[in-house]
Order: C-alpha cells, then structure tokens, then sequence
C-alpha cells in the first residue's frame, strides 16, 4: 500500500482485517504499531519503484498515496502531476504486468459541483488541478488497466497521526483554543463526509472482493459516500457539539470569498457499494463519537 503512512494508511492500520502479509510504502515518516512492514520509497524515482514491487512481488496494490492539499496543486500543477499522475501509472503498469488488483483511491473532487449528487455513472468534469490529476489517472486505467478499479471518497473525517496536517484536528484545535481565532467554515459548500474509519473498514472489503472474485464482472467504479449531506458549517457545528467545543467560535463564511473558485456540491451517492458490499455506513452522529472515543 502507497500512502501508508497517511490519513487514510493510519485509520486502515487501526482496523486491518485482511490476512497475508502486508507492507506500506512511505516517503517521509511512519508510525508505530502498524499491522504491516515498511518501505521507504520516493514516488518520483520511478525506476526505484519498478526495482521496489519487483522485490516485493505483491499481490495487489492500494494505492493511496497523493499529493492531496488542493491549494499546493494549484501553486504546483508540475509537481503534483508528477506524483498524483504519472506516479499512479508507473504502480499501475506493474499491476497490469503482473495481472494483479489495483486499487486507485481518488476522490469527490473529480466533479464540479454544478449537478449533485453525483453517482458512479456522473459525468466528471473537474474545477481544481488536484481533481484534474485525479481525473486524468481514472480515465487512462478504465481505457487500459483491466485489473484496475477507482474508489472515490468524498471528505474524510478523523484525526490520524500526530503529524497529520489533516483539517479534521485543526478544527478541534482552533474550537478548543478559547483565546484563539475564530474557525471560519463555508455555509455554502456541500459535502456528505465519511469517517475515515469507515472509509477503511470499506476499501478493505473492496479489495478482498476484487481478489477473490473469479467469475462476476465487477464496476470499475466505486463511491463511498457518507451518509448525510451537509455543508462545512453544519459539520463543524455537529463537531463542536459531539467533542463539548464551543459552537460560537465557528464563523459562516463563503465561496464567492475566495479565490480559485471552489466546487460548492460535491456530495455522492452509490449505485454498487450496498448491491455489493451490503455498504450502510454508520450515522454522522456515531461516526463522530467513534472518533472522539479512538482518536
């Protein structure tokens, strides 16, 4: 797995279940008490990557790795589409290879946010480079990588790591620093978020039933959704409300405020996850509190 050491690899290492031996891959730090060895690898190097799977020889890749702050993208559309492009096909090319799984982890952002909620078979048409390079990634492995399959997640909820810059922890940070600013969130942009313990309790069942599936042709697309939809300030008043925090530090602020223009609706809804995967996440309400109570 790419991105190991991550938001997402943190909330797959609390609730791992799949068997056989796994390895995360990392680049700058790793944490403790993962359910799986490590492996330093730059992304950029791709022949260090071709050398890295031919040793390791694995049986399916869950590639999350990316470089995900949408500002950062924007700043460095070069840089970025180096790594949440062409890195994720030179994976992708190994996997195809080998004839194994690969499992590209992508994102809500692929859509513009004009024509919610969007589903598996929504057009995707991207505002922002880091949902283009997303974008440009599932188009080439549905046209050429048959063992490929695309897990779009919509905004994760969770705290990760200590080092995890993640906005889920800067929220709870600014709520809980009364002498602090105050925490500004958007009335105007939608979302339906998803505990990323969720999301990793369910990208798990996705790839055990790629694996071990041998007859059935499966969806090459898939959505998580969450199970509400609600804009940023609503989810910041529900978690100022399940934490204890005070819900008058948090400010309404808009879109039309800044500047490049952002989706204002990107929420999801699945066609195959419940058909498939019996998917019935978890209320927002309980998602919340599992967070407060793990961490």
């Amino acid at each position: 797995m790419t991105g190991a050491s991550g938001f997402l690899g943190w909330h797959l290492a609390q609730s791992w279940q799949l068997g056989g031996e796994a390895v995360g891959l990392y680049y700058r730090q790793q944490f403790e008490g993962a359910p799986w060895s490590w492996e330093r690898i730059n992304l950029l190097r791709d022949q260090e990557v071709r050398e890295l799977l031919d040793r390791l020889a694995p049986d399916a890749i869950i590639h999350a790795a990316a470089i995900a702050n949408t500002s950062f993208c924007e700043e460095h559309p070069a840089l970025s589409y180096h790594v949440n492009v062409y890195a994720s096909l030179t994976l992708a090319d190994y996997a195809k290879s080998k004839g194994i799984p690969f499992l590209f982890v992508s994102s809500d952002m692929v859509f513009n946010g004009h024509s919610a909620p969007y589903d598996e078979e929504s057009f995707a048409y991207p505002l922002l480079q880091y949902g283009s390079q997303k974008l440009a990634v599932e188009e080439a492995l549905l046209a050429d990588y048959p063992n490929a399959y695309i897990c779009r997640l919509p905004l994760l909820l969770g705290i990760g790591p200590a080092y995890s810059k993640h906005f889920f922890g800067r929220w709870l940070a600014q709520l809980a620093d009364q002498e602090g600013e105050q925490l500004a969130a958007f009335s105007d942009e939608y979302r339906t978020p998803l505990s990323a313990y969720e999301a990793a309790r369910y990208l798990q069942q996705l790839l055990a039933l790629i694996y071990y599936n041998t007859e059935e042709k499966l969806p090459r697309i898939w959505h998580f959704p969450g199970p509400e939809r609600l804009s940023r300030l609503e989810l910041a008043q529900k978690m100022a409300h399940c934490f204890g925090l005070d819900a008058h530090k948090i400010l309404a602020a808009s879109l039309a405020d800044i500047q490049p223009a952002r989706p204002e609706d990107l929420s999801m809804q699945s066609l195959y996850a419940a058909q498939y995967l019996n998917y019935s996440p978890l209320s927002l309400a309980a998602q919340l509190e599992e967070i407060a109570a793990k961490g």
